[in-house]
């Protein structure tokens, strides 16, 4: 998975902008997703942070995500207002290691 617009924070484990310079597109770290029942609480975990619904393409292609390329939201913890990610067009896409494999 690529994240583009945004750069990960390992060790706050949160969205952190990107540094002057830096790259638009990195990889994302594993994520780990544990399902639970519609209604049911998010487990307790540190201080409350808000999150950012952030977008899941199955295109690489920043040009090419549109709707008919999403595949769902990701939950993505963040110390920034979530509406911040969304005006920068912060977004997750597949990352084929070798497209030319892929039919």
């Amino acid at each position: 998975m690529q994240l583009a617009n945004a750069t990960w924070n390992p060790s706050q484990e949160v969205l952190s902008e990107l540094l002057p310079g830096a790259e638009a597109v990195e990889v994302l770290p594993p994520l780990w997703i544990k399902p639970r029942a519609a209604g049911e609480e998010p487990s307790e975990r540190g201080p409350q942070l808000d999150v950012y619904l952030c977008p899941f393409f199955a295109c690489p292609d920043l040009e090419l995500q549109q709707d008919s390329n999403l595949v769902t939201h990701v939950p993505l913890p963040t110390r920034v207002p979530p509406a911040t990610w969304a005006q920068s067009r912060v977004a997750l896409s597949c990352r084929l290691s070798n497209p030319q494999t892929v039919s």
